[in-house]
């Protein structure tokens, strides 16, 4: 694995604020800046705001920078493209990430399952079933479920 890897100002926003920021990320460029800084794919995520909560924490530590970015109330992509602008003047078109080699698996493990819980009422039954397998088959040794019930 790559020690570090450089990655579009915008998608690193994108992970750490939870708002798609110009050049607008792709699901898969964000699954790309996950799979790299916590080492493994998020293949448990159900949707964006999963994996961009399980990478949140790792970019920021470090880049903690980041946070000082803070997102105006813009509407329309012409008024974020101009607003996009003053950051990538003062921080440069892109960010530098490292693995983060002391990640919280249990952490994630969490995350993920807190957003999935989160999220029941807005999937079907199958979807839900489904993600919280792929969650089980990664943290295999976990079993709490949503609401804290085991999952089998």
């Amino acid at each position: 694995m790559k020690k570090e890897r450089k990655f579009p100002l915008g998608h690193v926003l994108s992970m750490t604020t939870g708002m798609a920021l110009p050049p607008n990320p792709s699901y898969s460029s964000l699954m790309d800046i996950s799979e790299f800084v916590i080492g493994r794919r998020n293949e448990a995520s159900i949707d964006i705001p999963v994996i961009m909560n399980t990478t949140k924490e790792p970019i920021l530590k470090q880049h903690p920078w980041l946070q000082k970015i803070k997102l105006p109330k813009l509407k329309g992509e012409r008024a974020w493209r101009k607003w996009y602008k003053g950051p990538t003047k003062k921080y440069g078109k892109y960010v530098t990430l490292m693995p983060d080699e002391h990640v919280d698996k249990e952490t994630i493990y969490e995350n993920t399952l807190s957003m999935l819980c989160a999220n029941v009422s807005g999937l079907n039954r199958h979807k839900l079933e489904s993600s919280i397998k792929k969650v089980k088959k990664l943290f295999p040794s976990r079993r709490r479920g949503c609401g804290g019930k085991y999952i089998d």
